[in-house]
């Protein structure tokens, strides 16, 4: 897991300092599940392309 950087006041959907927007497999826009609340994590994935041949890349972000 990368730990997850919070730079200044957290209040709007881009809060996070070093989790990426695109994905860096193939450029396509990343999807979120923040669970920081619950569990300290934030789950980050690429579901673009076709369902056999999606990219596949994911991360896990938690908060130190």
């Amino acid at each position: 897991m990368v730990q997850l950087e919070i730079s200044g006041w957290v209040e709007n959907d881009e809060k996070y300092t070093n989790v990426p927007i695109n994905c860096p497999k193939c450029g396509s826009k990343l999807h979120k599940t923040d669970a920081l609340k619950l569990c300290n994590i934030l789950f980050v994935y690429c579901i673009a392309g076709e369902l056999k041949n999606h990219c596949g890349w994911c991360e896990i972000f938690e908060l130190p």
